[in-house]
């Protein structure tokens, strides 16, 4: 599903220039004419759809067509040609108004060919770019383009940027040169973010990755330094594409799939699903670890990882060590931002009587599962998890008193609640932190005219307070000797033996010797 990034060109491009004089005919005989002399992988190629065929036809004309390879002249010619044939009809094609089922067939078939080719092959001499853009520019204006064409186009413009690309790396290019890239790069961003919020599932999930290479590949860390030069290319995404980002990771990755057991190949489609899935998640979060991404967004797929560990949990484990290891500061305001979110959503779900639905459970479950990143010594995160306990107690009293919650007294602030989850986090505290917290609870409380947090009516409040204490020292036990109370317990029987034993003899008797002493 997911494209693949070449690092580079694989081959130099044709010698000679596709040739546009040529017709379907014509392209069709001379294919025939080289599976004749011996070339039958372009014959093979357009017979064959299927993405794992044609992506083993790509890979074996350019492994033929290598440097070291005997027969690189006869298959240079025979990908100009292909290429001449398959160009030729993809721009036949795409110029035609409206298709009819068969032309449909036949261009996406060509688009597909392409795509896959594309990405072994250098085709950018074949002009691929213009007529691709023209038919998702017609999509995102009409929504009448069939997914099968869509897909495939948005491959075959995205693999043309990156072949472009790749032979800018290490020159001097004219700064005319670079704008022109600038515009069909920014221009087809702006088409791909069109197909964020198209109605295919395949055309979005495209989208996506193209997306989500381009902001890589074109992103700060990487037009820094040694790609310094491709400094005016730079893409920066605004919070728009972050949140379009964002929502099809919920609809594509953070959704229950279908999990039918009755089908043969239920666990192998689950499987695959889930390794797309996970390449989607995959591709965010680079962009978060190289700062294309604000790290505050990790918190869209933070919030999501005690529901979800089994299936992300390491892909979301690693981003956050990333940022900690970038700034513990920021990655403590993430974990932090992640629960809020999800308890202001809950808010605008259930309102105030929020502690009664099972919901509050799971985002309490969630904070405790995200205090485990705390680890067990707290003295290297003592800053930060201070400053987590400061920042969650403003955002838990933020609007003072008013609101009355169901079940409690009236007059407990809306967010009060919050507390329960941020005492999860109060077994990492050191007790001299403790102290500190106690302190600034209680000031935080007189402040804004509230009952003292020890004698606070509301359970929230009172919990929290209760979380901050700190603990009692290990006390040695006594031993008290208590009398048995209940009936005694049998005696135990005593040994007999067949043999009677004489007592034994007083000690001076083993130390004399002769006879016994008697009595007088």
């Amino acid at each position: 599903m997911s494209s693949k990034c070449p690092a580079g060109p694989q081959d130099p491009p044709p010698s000679s220039p596709p040739s546009t004089a040529t017709s379907n005919t014509e392209n069709d005989e001379d294919s025939g004419s080289d599976q004749a002399q011996g070339g039958p992988g372009p014959c093979l190629a357009l017979a064959q759809t299927g993405p794992e065929v044609l992506g083993a036809a790509s890979q074996a004309q350019g492994a033929l067509n290598s440097r070291g390879s005997q027969v690189r002249g006869r298959w240079e010619l025979l990908r100009s040609r292909l290429g001449d044939l398959l160009g030729e009809r993809c721009h036949r094609l795409l110029r035609l108004p409206s298709l009819d089922e068969e032309e449909l067939y036949s261009a996406a078939a060509t688009l597909k060919h392409l795509s896959v080719l594309f990405n072994a092959h250098d085709l950018t001499p074949w002009q691929l770019f213009e007529p691709c853009t023209l038919l998702l520019r017609r999509a995102a204006d009409t929504g009448e383009v069939p997914p099968q064409l869509l897909v495939p186009a948005i491959t075959c413009a995205h693999f043309h940027i990156l072949w472009e690309l790749s032979r800018l790396a290490n020159t001097d290019v004219p700064q005319e040169q670079l704008l022109s890239l600038k515009d069909k790069t920014t221009s087809f961003c702006a088409l791909c973010q069109s197909c964020l919020s198209n109605g295919d599932a395949g055309v979005r999930e495209q989208a996506f990755v193209v997306l989500s290479d381009l902001l890589l590949v074109l992103g700060p860390s990487e037009t820094r330094g040694a790609g310094a030069a491709l400094a005016p290319l730079r893409l920066v995404p605004d919070v728009e594409l972050r949140s379009q980002l964002a929502a099809v990771l919920l609809d594509h990755v953070f959704s229950p799939g279908d999990r039918d057991g009755d089908e043969p190949d239920a666990a192998e489609a689950h499987m695959e699903d889930l390794h797309c899935r996970r390449m989607l998640l995959a591709g965010f979060c680079k962009l978060i670890i190289y700062n294309v991404l604000e790290p505050s967004a990790t918190s869209d797929v933070l919030k999501y990882y005690d529901k979800f560990h089994a299936e992300y949990g390491d892909i979301i484990k690693e981003t956050l060590a990333c940022i900690h290891r970038m700034d513990g500061q920021e990655w403590a305001r993430v974990v932090l931002l992640s629960l809020q979110q999800v308890m202001t959503e809950l808010l605008m779900e259930h309102g105030p009587g929020v502690r009664g639905v099972p919901a509050f459970g799971g985002l309490r479950d969630l904070g405790r599962r995200l205090s485990l990143f705390f680890g067990p010594r707290p003295q290297p995160n003592r800053q930060v998890l201070l400053r987590l306990h400061r920042d969650g107690i403003a955002f838990a009293l933020q609007e003072g008193p008013g609101g009355g919650p169901g079940g409690d007294p009236v007059g407990a602030p809306l967010y009060l609640p919050f507390l329960e989850v941020l005492s999860e986090f109060s077994p990492r505290l050191l007790p001299p932190d403790r102290v500190l917290l106690l302190t600034h609870l209680q000031q935080s409380c007189q402040q804004l005219g509230m009952t003292p947090p020890e004698r606070s009516p509301w359970p929230p409040l009172a919990a929290y307070h209760r979380s901050l204490q700190p603990p009692e020292p290990p006390q040695k036990r006594r031993r008290t000797e208590e009398t048995w109370q209940g009936p005694s317990p049998p005696l135990s029987p005593a040994l007999t033996s067949t043999v009677l034993r004489a007592p034994p003899s007083p000690p001076w008797e083993l130390c004399v010797p002769g006879p016994s002493r008697t009595e007088h």
